[in-house]
């Protein structure tokens, strides 16, 4: 029992760190920009809305830089490297192609379990759709580089990364995949979107156990997240209301078509490796 309460101490301390960092960036900027533009009288509540929602997404950059250092000096002082522990080691141009195609495809099967989930909890679909609806008050730039760059980075090394290692070291690999997929799920504290989450997680977890880097992952989120937001683009837009069928078409080529053919050529890559220490999963990082 008490083996069970240290590991998940520890991972919920990892993640905390994290959480601590996003939410003092957004605190101290916000309370700063409160207090100076009360001062003066000029403050506004829609101006503000707008300033909040940019800094929230600047806190995921900060704390995606911040924790990756203070992860990085934690594991240094137990002598461990968090590299190594991570599994940031070299893929070849096949795998990273196939992670992107991957992490495009799946942005569909997200939008497909939302569809379900909006028919069975309709109040819970409002709200995640009035959270999304936000991010149109966002700025280009912290928006691309929080969404796409900074939180596939930080996130997978957090979960595929340290996750993995604490659970690793005491579970079964299918105790692994499974439990760091629903902890990815949970992290985000949305029922929607904790959902379609929770079955990235396992595609993101499947792919470090069948290459043994976590580039392929994150590789995956990042064309996962990148084609989340392209789609929130006019040019998207205006495709799916003026060539429905055609865009139907698309959709269905990368979701039924290109992403099984893609898991299935990466997993298949992972069974042609001659070096079976190459796909060990925790052995080495003891």
């Amino acid at each position: 029992m008490m083996k069970h309460v240290n590991v998940f101490t520890k991972i919920i301390a990892y993640i905390i760190v994290h959480y601590v960092i996003m939410s003092g960036y957004v605190i101290i900027s916000t309370s700063l920009y409160t207090a100076i533009q009360t001062m003066r009288g000029t403050f506004d509540e829609d101006i503000f809305s707008e300033f909040f929602i940019n800094q929230v997404l600047w806190g995921v950059v900060v704390g995606a830089v911040l924790t990756f250092i203070i992860y990085y000096l934690l594991f240094k002082g137990q002598k461990k490297d968090l590299l190594i522990i991570s599994r940031f080691r070299r893929i070849s141009l096949k795998q990273g192609i196939l992670s992107l195609i991957i992490g495009a495809s799946l942005i569909f099967l997200s939008g497909l379990i939302v569809g379900l989930l909006a028919e069975a909890m309709p109040n819970a679909f409002e709200r995640f759709m009035d959270s999304m609806g936000q991010l149109d008050r966002a700025h280009v730039l912290p928006l691309v580089l929080a969404i796409v760059f900074a939180a596939p980075f930080i996130e997978e090394v957090m979960f595929r990364g340290v996750v993995t290692y604490f659970l690793g070291k005491h579970y079964s690999m299918a105790v692994v995949i499974i439990v760091q997929a629903l902890l990815f799920g949970v992290y985000h504290m949305d029922v929607i979107q904790s959902s379609y989450a929770a079955v990235l997680g396992l595609i993101l977890g499947l792919s470090l156990l069948w290459t043994g880097s976590i580039w392929v992952p994150i590789l995956i989120h990042f064309a996962n997240n990148l084609m989340s937001y392209l789609m929130s683009t006019p040019f998207f837009i205006d495709w799916f209301e003026s060539e429905g069928n055609t865009y139907s078409i698309f959709v269905g080529l990368m979701l039924f078509v290109l992403l099984p053919i893609s898991v299935a050529l990466l997993y298949k890559d992972r069974l042609s490796q001659k070096n079976p220490s190459s796909l060990a999963y925790t052995e080495e990082l003891e």
